[in-house]
C-alpha cells in the first residue's frame, strides 16, 4: 500500500490565523516557520498539525488546508480539498489508510464524505455531530438518488469514518472536537428492538422500509398497457434501469428469451426464469417480432428513430403509468426492493426454512438475491464477504426489509 504524507497548503490572507496561533501559544516560532516555509509537513511537526486540526483553530481549515500526498508519485490522494471540515476529514482518510483499509475503500469514504458536505453546510454541523433527525434526513436524500444497496454501502462508510474519528479524538484528550457519546450512525444501521407502535408506523408509512405487496404488483400488470405491465414485471424480477441511458431493461431483445428464461447481458450477466403466467404478458410483446428487435419499444410506432433502446426517462414513465392505472404512486427502487423480498421469501420456502430461518440460511438467500438483482457476478460473493463493508451493511438492510415485510 502506498505511503502518504501530510502537505499543508497556504490559501488567502493568513494573518488572522497566525495571530490566533501566537496569541494562544498553540505553536512556537520554529513550528510556525516550518508551517509557512515547508509544503510537506516534517515529521516533528506532524503531531502539531494534527492537533491544530482537532482543536478547531479559527481559519485553520480555510487558510491551511491539509492534503494527503502519495510519497511514490507526489500526487494528492484527493485532488480537491473537502468543501466542509476539510482538515478533520483528511485526517480520517489518513487514519483509514494507516489502519490497513484498502485504497478503494478509502477512496469510497472520501467520495461519501464529499456527498454529505452539502448537508453539513446546510445545517451548520459536521457529519459526526449528526443525530437521529439529521441522519434520517441523510437517508431520505440518498433514497431519492440511490438504491437501497448503495445507501447501505454509503452509510457503512460513514460508520467507518465516524469510528476512525472517534479513535483519533480518544488518542488526543485535549481536542475540542465534540462527538456525541452515542454512536448515532452505527445505531441507524443497527436498530434496537422497536415497540409495536413504532412497527405499525413504519409499516404504514412511506419510509425507506416500505414495500409493495405482490397483490399490488399483480394489479398493476393486469390494469396496465402491455408495454407498461412488462416494464413493471421485469423490474420486479430483478432487471435494472441504470442511472445512465444504456440500461439492462432498455437493451433486452426478443432473442434474449429462450422458453421461460431471460438471459441478461450486462455488467452482471445472469438468467431470470419466469412462470407461465408471467410469460403470457411478455409474449404479447414478442409475438411477430424479429429476434433482433428490442422488447420494449416506443409507444409511437411512427417514430423515425428505430433500433435504439429506450432511455431511462421513458422506462420510468412507464412505471408511473402502471402505478397510476392501479391507483398507486410507484417508485423504481421500492419496486425493485419489493421484488427482492418476494424472491427471498420464495428461496426460504424452497429451503423449508420455516418462520425463523437461521442466519446462515438468510446469508445464502441474500447472496442469491444479490446475484438475481445484478449486484454481483454469479459465484463471486461468499459467506466470508458478508463480514466486510459494504456487504455487511447491505446484509443488515436486507434482513430488516425481510423482517418488516412479515409484520
Amino acid at each position: 500500500m502506498p505511503k502518504y504524507v501530510l502537505q499543508l497548503r497556504k490559501v488567502g490572507d493568513l494573518t488572522k490565523t497566525i495571530e490566533y496561533l501566537r496569541k494562544h501559544d498553540l505553536v512556537d516560532d520554529h513550528s510556525l516557520m516550518g508551517m509557512m516555509v515547508q509544503s510537506e509537513v516534517p515529521a516533528d511537526l506532524k503531531n502539531t498539525i494534527i492537533q491544530l486540526a482537532l482543536i478547531n483553530v479559527p481559519g485553520f481549515d480555510d487558510h491551511f488546508p491539509i492534503v494527503l500526498i502519495d510519497k511514490e508519485d507526489g500526487k494528492p490522494f484527493k485532488k480537491k480539498p473537502f468543501s466542509a471540515y476539510n482538515n478533520v476529514k483528511q485526517l480520517i482518510l489518513l487514519a483509514a489508510l494507516n489502519s490497513g483499509s484498502s485504497l478503494s475503500t478509502v477512496k469510497s469514504i472520501a467520495a461519501t464524505l464529499d456527498y454529505v458536505s452539502g448537508l453539513e453546510e446546510k445545517n451548520g454541523k459536521p457529519f459526526w455531530a449528526f443525530k437521529t433527525k439529521l441522519i434520517q434526513t441523510t437517508y431520505d436524500q440518498m433514497a431519492k438518488e440511490y438504491s437501497s444497496h448503495t445507501i447501505a454501502t454509503k452509510i457503512g462508510l460513514l460508520i467507518k469514518a465516524d469510528y476512525m474519528l472517534r479513535k483519533l479524538v480518544d488518542s488526543r484528550p485535549d481536542t475540542t472536537i465534540e462527538i456525541p457519546s452515542t454512536r448515532y450512525w452505527y445505531n441507524s444501521a443497527h436498530p434496537v428492538e422497536r415497540t409495536q407502535t413504532q412497527k405499525q408506523k413504519t409499516k404504514a408509512g412511506s419510509g425507506s422500509c416500505y414495500l409493495y405487496s405482490t397483490e399490488l404488483v399483480d394489479r398493476m400488470m393486469k390494469l396496465s398497457e402491455p408495454q407498461d405491465a412488462v416494464t413493471v414485471l421485469l423490474v420486479y424480477k430483478g432487471v435494472k434501469i441504470a442511472r445512465e441511458n444504456s440500461s439492462e431493461l432498455g437493451c433486452i431483445k426478443v432473442s434474449d428469451f429462450s422458453g421461460n428464461v431471460l438471459t441478461i447481458n450486462g455488467q452482471h450477466p445472469r438468467k431470470i426464469t419466469f412462470s407461465d403466467e408471467e410469460m403470457e404478458f411478455i409474449r404479447k410483446l414478442t409475438f411477430g417480432q424479429r429476434d433482433d428487435a428490442y422488447l420494449l419499444r416506443p409507444a409511437n410506432s411512427s417514430r423515425k428513430i428505430k433500433g435504439v433502446p429506450l432511455k431511462r426517462y421513458a422506462l420510468v414513465q412507464r412505471l408511473k403509468r402502471a402505478g397510476k392505472a392501479a391507483g398507486k404512486e410507484i417508485k423504481y427502487l421500492t419496486l425493485r426492493k419489493s421484488g427482492q423480498v418476494a424472491y427471498a421469501r420464495e428461496c426460504l420456502r424452497q429451503m423449508n426454512a420455516g418462520e425463523d430461518p437461521s442466519k446462515e440460511q438468510l446469508a445464502n438467500v441474500f447472496i442469491a438475491c444479490q446475484e438475481r438483482m445484478g449486484m454481483v457476478n454469479q459465484g463471486k460473493l461468499t459467506l466470508e464477504f458478508l463480514n466486510q463493508v459494504p456487504y455487511q451493511e447491505r446484509f443488515r438492510v436486507f434482513r430488516r426489509s425481510l423482517a418488516l415485510s412479515n409484520e
